[in-house]
C-alpha cells in the first residue's frame, strides 16, 4: 500500500565464511546508498520504507531477487518477488433528480483508463461521462 513499507527477507549461509548479500531490481543491482528509503538489514533481507506511487511514478514496484556469493566459490540467485503497489477504490452514490414524476431514470456510472469512477448521463444516442 502507497506510504507503507516491504520487507524482502533474504539470508544465506556457507561453512567457507559470510556470504555477500546484494539485491536486484528488474535484473539491475540496486544502489542502495541513492534512496534512504531502501535499506538492506544486517540479515540480508530489504526493506523499502513509505512505498512511493502515483500514476505516473512508480520507483518501487518491480521485480526484486536477492544474491549471494562467496569469492570464487560463486554466487546464487533467488526466485523473482514481485512488488505491485495496491491502490484505493472507492465508489460514490450521487442523488439523481427526476423531472417528471414516473418517469423512469437511471443511474449511470463509468470508469475511465485509470479506474476513476464517473458519473454519466445518456442524452439521446450519446453517453457522457
Amino acid at each position: 500500500m502507497r506510504g507503507g513499507n516491504v520487507l524482502l527477507n533474504c539470508s544465506a549461509e556457507s561453512d567457507r565464511g559470510v556470504p555477500v548479500i546484494k539485491w536486484r531490481k528488474d535484473g539491475l543491482i540496486l544502489a542502495l546508498g541513492m534512496d534512504d528509503r531502501k535499506q538492506q538489514l544486517p540479515n540480508g533481507s530489504l526493506l523499502i520504507q513509505n512505498i512511493l506511487h502515483s500514476r505516473h511514478h512508480k520507483p518501487d514496484e518491480g521485480l526484486y531477487q536477492c544474491e549471494a556469493s562467496l569469492g570464487d566459490a560463486g554466487s546464487i540467485i533467488s526466485r523473482i518477488a514481485k512488488v505491485a503497489v495496491a491502490a484505493y477504490m472507492s465508489l460514490s452514490l450521487w442523488i439523481l433528480t427526476i423531472i417528471a414524476p414516473g418517469a423512469k431514470a437511471v443511474l449511470l456510472i463509468g470508469m475511465n483508463q485509470v479506474g476513476i469512477l464517473m458519473p454519466c448521463y445518456k442524452r439521446q444516442l450519446y453517453l457522457y461521462c
